[in-house]
């Protein structure tokens, strides 16, 4: 009996040191000391996990912040290309040309059309990416975008394994369940066009997480996915980069964080892809969830808005405050400089308030300017912030129409124009040539909104957006600063909108003839609709609608295009052409049959939506 009295102490002896020793080990790993400085680079992921999890301990920080188209080289014909933001900054788009060929992408597949000459239309090739990727119909594939590049085209599609259930302790497919992140990476896929009508798939480069946005400057191709930072409910995601070297996990020390940071509900991973020598590169970045994304020729910034808490009351004995948020938010912004495939962290810093898109942001002469909204509803404003080459701001203006937000911005070189918007529609002419000092120099009051701001050439400048249910175009005239003047207006009748209002990348216009191309969807009382392109005539005094030229039943017009002396409107079916001088039509081609077709322009970057007949 004392024997075994002896042999159960002993057993509890050697127990207590082995879970001592455990807890030893534990200990060790989470009080490693973390890299410190500025965007630093983890070690290992013990400090990923270690990070993880006392991160959101931390309290917001707010003390620091301030208290207030170029033509393709492969075609002698001239045409269109892809309506950007920042020259020399390509940006994915469903339907992109060189002067010969349409490239259209919907779904899982990108189709190449021979459009010139018109009367000679004809379907080349067509790209089913599942096939391309040797992927079988448990996965979901969609395209994002498509880039054309010298005899190259690029897709970036978002790949996905099924979601479903499993159970917790041994993966059967059985009850109590556990919800499974299902398997999100995006792949860029390079195919080779010597021959359009026998494209080459020349490599495939691929990272974890779901697609944020891209974009391709000096040959080299930027990919920005979100990846979750837990696989299930315990276990730490890992980024992976998949190629044709097969599934490679990113070693921590690719991987920045923010030591300041209270969010880190993600990885934000990044794929820089040579497209010429068919060599990437990636990097991830642990932080929030990515908002607003910006990128010049040589920098791109990463925005994260961050909504502030503040407490109900002080902590009293043995107990705890409560926060909550008051509506308030501010942005995060961390700089990395891009040269080819090097991306590398260089600043951070931020700005009160939140941003309302891409065109919020703009860089000149190493400097980031940025317009935010703050507050809510009667307490909302806008405002002005310069920041230096280290991200500190060097000035700002707020307090920007008091009770009205950020409807929309554009950045022409020393001068911002912002429409603010909640019973009329103030355009601010803003000056920021003393990046220590912006000043308002001008507003006009028109009625309705304009959601987007299209520079048509120093002085002036069309308003996209709407009044009272319609689609409303305005011609600015700011060639007097502290007079701005709407000279023109067109206001589409009844119910309309167009895509053109939250996606840039769907306006056409071409300086050299004065045309202004957009789709448009009308609906009448039952709610039908009816889409069509409609252009217009636009000068610097007036602005009038040349002509339209209407989808087919059920049909989506999507995008439209000129090559040479043509116009070519392309749905989720069918390309028509018309002269562009008169609109006259010239041929019409099916170039593929209705049925359910995916479009992610329809909707912007990312959103992907069902048009046409279901199956």
């Amino acid at each position: 009996m004392k024997d075994n009295r002896k042999s159960a102490i002993a057993a509890v002896i050697i127990v207590g040191v082995l879970l001592s020793g455990s807890l030893f080990v534990f200990l060790s790993v989470q009080d490693q000391k973390l890299p410190s400085g500025m965007l630093p680079a983890f070690e290992n992921y013990d400090q990923i996990q270690q990070f993880v999890n006392t991160a959101s301990q931390k309290v917001t920080a707010f003390n620091n912040l301030p208290t207030s188209g170029a033509i393709q080289a492969n075609s002698d014909v001239s045409h269109s290309t892809t309506n950007i933001q920042v020259a020399g900054v390509d940006e994915a788009d469903c339907v992109k040309t060189d002067g010969t060929y349409l490239f259209i992408a919907s779904a899982d597949a990108v189709s190449i059309v021979r459009a010139y000459p018109p009367e000679a239309m004809e379907n080349v090739s067509r790209l089913d990416l599942k096939t391309q990727l040797g992927l079988d119909s448990s996965y979901y594939v969609w395209i994002d975008g498509i880039y054309l590049y010298a005899d190259r085209l690029m897709v970036v599609a978002s790949i996905s394994g099924p979601n479903y259930y499993v159970n917790g302790s041994n993966g059967s497919i059985l009850t109590p369940m556990i919800w499974r992140v299902p398997d999100d990476r995006t792949m860029a896929c390079i195919f080779g066009l010597t021959d359009p009508q026998e494209p080459i798939l020349l490599g495939t480069f691929g990272m974890s997480g779901y697609y944020v946005t891209s974009r391709m400057t000096g040959g080299i191709l930027y990919s920005i996915t979100q990846q979750n930072i837990w696989t299930d409910q315990s276990n730490l995601a890992k980024p992976e980069t998949f190629g044709s070297n097969g599934t490679i996990e990113l070693p921590a020390t690719s991987i920045r964080f923010d030591p300041e940071s209270t969010d880190v509900s993600s990885f934000i991973n990044i794929l820089a892809v040579n497209i010429t020598s068919l060599i990437c590169e990636p990097t991830s970045l642990l932080a929030g969830y990515a908002s607003t994304i910006y990128m010049s020729q040589d920098a791109m910034y990463l925005t994260f808005q961050n909504c502030i808490a503040i407490p109900m009351y002080e902590p009293q004995s043995g107990t705890s405050a409560i926060e909550v948020s008051d509506g308030s938010y501010n942005t995060t912004i961390y700089k990395l400089s891009i040269d080819g495939l090097s991306v590398q962290p260089v600043a951070q810093g931020g700005v009160p308030g939140y941003l309302l898109n891409q065109f919020s942001m703009d860089e000149k002469d190493g400097q980031l300017r940025v317009a935010t909204s703050s507050g809510w509803e009667a307490q909302q404003s806008s405002s002005v912030f310069i920041l230096d080459k280290d991200l500190n701001v060097t000035g700002e203006l707020t307090g920007i129409a008091p009770g009205e937000g950020v409807y929309s911005a554009r950045f022409v070189n020393d001068t911002l124009y912002l429409v603010t918007f909640r019973q009329v529609d103030p355009l601010f002419v803003i000056d920021l040539s003393n990046p220590a000092s912006p000043s308002m120099l001008g507003q006009l009051n028109v009625s309705g909104f304009s959601s987007y701001l299209q520079p048509l050439d120093p002085g002036h400048l069309v308003g996209i957006g709407m009044q009272n249910g319609s689609l409303k175009l305005s011609l600015f005239d700011v060639t007097q600063p502290s007079s701005p003047r709407e000279v023109s207006a067109v206001v589409v009748p009844g119910w309309s909108d167009s895509q053109a209002m939250w996606d840039h990348k769907a306006v056409l216009y071409d300086a050299q003839t004065g045309t202004l191309a957009i789709p448009i969807t009308s609906y009448d009382k039952d709610g039908n609709f009816t889409s069509s392109i409609m252009i217009f005539d636009v000068n610097a005094t007036n602005i009038a609608v040349r002509g339209t030229v209407p989808a087919g039943q059920m049909e989506y017009l999507m995008r439209a295009q000129f090559i040479g002396d043509f116009l070519y409107s392309i749905s989720d079916t069918t390309i028509r052409v018309n002269l562009m001088s008169d609109l006259s039509p010239v041929n019409e081609f099916v170039y593929q049959e209705s049925a359910q077709y995916y479009f992610p322009c329809l909707l912007g970057a990312g959103d992907v939506v069902a048009v046409g007949a279901m199956t």
